[in-house]
């Protein structure tokens, strides 16, 4: 089975010089993905590349942002920006596998799901008059709406439910960064720490047991992650850099009481 993008996307940006050195991008992007699968339940007596392309899926999703660079004191600023994306998704399948069992008439074919999603962040940035070293701390929210894996790939179901499509909400994300960038003439170095708090974690579960069966299923749990990075690159010579990264990421299931499962 392979879903396949076709539709090609678009972005447009104006960047603004205010007074002082206030600045500011204003923009608008779009996407249009139509996704086609080809499948084939006997490889050998009837290969998938002999199988014609069906639809299985379409997303759109236009965006609107800004983002603006003020001053806040010598070797001070705030970085802030918002974001809306307009989300459509369309369940184009007829039929969905439940695996050995064969397929069934797909209960949300057809279905289309429309929602407007919000996102901003704000960050302020300190540069130290001693030392080549920024400072900064901020604080953002994001709202995600599901991936194709997350809906239609794979058949996904939801727990109660034979298609994941109509279930599965949007992820929000709540997170504070904190961290520090050095710069000299042949090291450049960079330290960061992140605690977030998500509402409606997509985990992707297999093995459901769903009677006599079992299936691959997506369901929004809520959950906590917090993490810390530390990446160097040294200049040996002006041909030569050796290059390093260290990181840590932790993550809890608050839903279901354990680990968080699909951590990088």
């Amino acid at each position: 089975m392979l879903p396949q993008p076709s539709l090609p996307g678009l972005r447009l940006t104006v960047d603004l010089q205010g007074p002082g050195e206030i600045r500011a991008t204003l923009g608008i992007d779009r996407q249009d993905n139509r996704h086609r699968v080809r499948s084939t339940m006997n490889e050998t007596m009837m290969p998938y590349e002999n199988m014609a392309r069906v639809e299985d899926g379409r997303f759109q999703n236009t965006g609107l942002f800004a983002e603006s660079t003020i001053p806040a004191g010598p070797g001070q600023r705030v970085i802030a920006g918002l974001r809306a994306d307009r989300w459509e998704a369309r369940d184009s399948r007829a039929r969905i596998a439940l695996g050995m069992m064969g397929s069934m008439p797909n209960p949300t074919a057809n279905l289309k799901r429309r929602t407007t999603l919000e996102s901003g962040f704000a960050r302020f940035e300190r540069d130290l008059a001693t030392t080549p070293v920024t400072l900064y701390a901020g604080v953002g929210h994001v709202q995600r709406f599901p991936d194709y894996w997350e809906l239609l790939g794979g058949s996904k179901e939801s727990a109660d439910s034979l298609s994941a499509f109509a279930t599965t909400r949007p992820e929000k994300t709540t997170q504070l960064d904190l961290g520090l960038v050095y710069r000299s003439e042949r090291l450049a170095l960079s330290l960061s720490g992140f605690a977030s708090d998500v509402d409606d974690y997509i985990l992707i579960q297999s093995n459901f047991r769903k009677g006599m069966r079992t299936a691959t299923i997506a369901r929004n749990v809520d959950a906590k992650t917090l993490g810390a990075e530390a990446d160097a690159v040294f200049a040996i010579t002006p041909a030569w850099k050796v290059t390093g990264t260290l990181a840590y990421t932790r993550g809890t299931n608050d839903t279901d009481g354990g680990p968080l499962a699909q951590l990088p």
